[in-house]
């Protein structure tokens, strides 16, 4: 018997864990983190059979900005069947279920196999990516953002998106964001009218957002005195997908080419 909850309770909460640890092994203990600091039971959309947890949807409501209107998003995260229940439709009864109330769907697939079974479900390609490597960079003077200075980041953010859809971050947002890179050992580093996110690995740093009107990736990459691989908007990697519900957000979409849908958890 199928009983799909639309939000998780105190008792589904080991459960839930359970299951992240299953379908994401590749998280390792970020699933710790996500529980503990973005994890709401009231965004959590379950599916149970015959009283097992079968499969799992986290529903973050967003807010995109385009040319000063606003458009209601849910972002879906956390896309997860149990093993012995794929192949039963699981995840797509409950992204189904999510399709209303709002101007569109979106998320991040977590591989690129996956684009195929979201395509199936209506979704479209909205964001491609490119990514660049420097070797070598100046080393321009910067320093580590803090909660006290998310409005500024907020201002450069959201001046960078101007041209485009872009999900908009509430101070709440920017908290989450700066403790979830600090917590993958990154962060974000503020420069003159600038900043970056950064996360690092072994023998390259991955800058993931990189804001700036005046200076390159070049100009202050230098910092990091190893390979960075500089991700942004363009054309050679597919990233996120959408799939339009109202007719607001059906018309957005098919007058744009792409946007910019960082939307966290990435």
């Amino acid at each position: 018997m199928e009983e799909i909850k639309n939000y998780a309770e105190k008792s589904d909460f080991r459960d839930v864990k359970t299951l992240w640890d299953e379908c994401f092994p590749q998280f390792g203990n970020y699933v710790d983190f996500f529980m503990e600091h973005i994890y709401k039971a009231e965004c959590a959309r379950l599916m149970r059979i015959d009283g097992a947890l079968a499969g799992m949807i986290h529903v973050f409501p967003r807010t995109f900005s385009s040319n000063g209107e606003h458009f209601s998003a849910k972002y879906i995260f956390g896309v997860g069947t149990s093993k012995k229940f794929r192949g039963k439709g699981v995840a797509g009864k409950l992204l189904e279920r999510e399709a209303c109330d709002c101007d569109f769907l979106t998320l991040i697939p977590q591989d690129k196999g996956l684009f195929e079974f979201y395509k199936k479900k209506g979704f479209l390609v909205i964001t491609r990516i490119c990514e660049e490597t420097i070797t070598e960079g100046k080393k321009k003077e910067v320093r580590l953002a803090k909660d006290v200075d998310i409005p500024y980041l907020n201002e450069i953010y959201e001046n960078m998106c101007k041209e485009i859809p872009f999900a908009k971050r509430s101070a709440d947002d920017w908290k989450t964001l700066l403790a979830e890179y600090e917590f993958l050992g990154g962060g974000f580093f503020i420069f003159d009218r600038g900043y970056l996110a950064y996360a690092p690995s072994e023998k390259t740093v991955y800058v993931d957002e990189f804001a700036s009107e005046y200076i390159s990736p070049c100009d202050v990459c230098g910092i990091f005195e190893k390979p960075c691989k500089v991700r942004s908007v363009g054309n050679d990697t597919d990233i996120a997908v959408i799939k339009p519900i109202s007719e607001r957000g059906k018309t957005l979409f098919e007058k744009e080419n792409g946007c910019y849908i960082n939307l966290m958890h990435n």
